[in-house]
């Protein structure tokens, strides 16, 4: 689908940028250099002419996410992660508010038809323990490796490639083991997750975009 399209890295970082584009060089390389590659560090230099525009930029994002949850826990506030919902996620709101608002004055200086894509990851603090479960026993691990990604789909591409271990939901991967591209392992120390739950207000008249998203949902 995105075969002839031109896509250019842009980062403050030149450092992090160039990690960013090597790899990208070479998840392009692997499947025929369909897209057009480029980077820079200049923001009007990557935007300019951009039809779309795919945000994703954080500071601490795994420092301030504990915090998130963790206070909000301690006042008997109770969310599935802090950045989704309750008072956590206004804590974040206020944190990402004006860097998200910097990137929209750019886009609108420089492409302001452009239509804006934002995906939120971490672009520093601890990387992810691995959390495993066996008989009512947590152990977390603290992991490291080479390569360490914010997305599940380079995760799985280099499980593929047979590049190292990758800490995955099934529904990432299902496929891939049913065919026998991947294995499991630790299986026994791998519960199965009970889900996200999507808390609503418990009115009676619900707004029916509200109410058509909740029925969606339930199916």
């Amino acid at each position: 689908m995105l075969a002839g399209s031109r896509l250019v890295l842009h980062d403050i970082s030149g450092a992090r940028l160039q990690r960013a584009y090597r790899f990208a060089a070479k998840l392009n390389a692997a499947n025929g250099n369909p897209v057009m590659l480029a980077q820079s560090t200049d923001p009007a230099e990557a935007l300019t002419g951009a039809d779309f525009v795919i945000a994703s930029a954080e500071h601490g994002r795994f420092h301030y996410w504990r915090q998130d949850y963790e206070i909000p826990l301690r006042h008997g506030a109770t969310q599935v992660n802090g950045e989704n919902g309750g008072p956590g996620a206004v804590f974040h709101s206020l944190r990402s508010i004006k860097n998200t608002l910097s990137i929209c004055a750019d886009i609108e200086k420089h492409c302001p038809d452009a239509f804006l894509i934002c995906r939120r990851i971490g672009a520093g603090g601890p990387v992810y323990k691995w959390e495993f479960e066996k008989r009512g026993k947590l152990v977390t691990v603290s992991v490291s490796g080479s390569l360490i990604f914010t997305d599940p789909t380079f995760t799985q591409r280099a499980a593929l490639d047979g590049l190292g271990l990758a800490f995955l939901f099934e529904e990432h991967v299902a496929d891939h083991v049913a065919r026998g591209a991947l294995v499991r392992v630790l299986e026994d120390w791998c519960p199965p997750f009970d889900g996200s739950f999507l808390y609503h207000p418990s009115r009676r008249h619900q707004p029916p975009a509200l109410q058509a998203l909740v029925n969606a949902l339930r199916l």
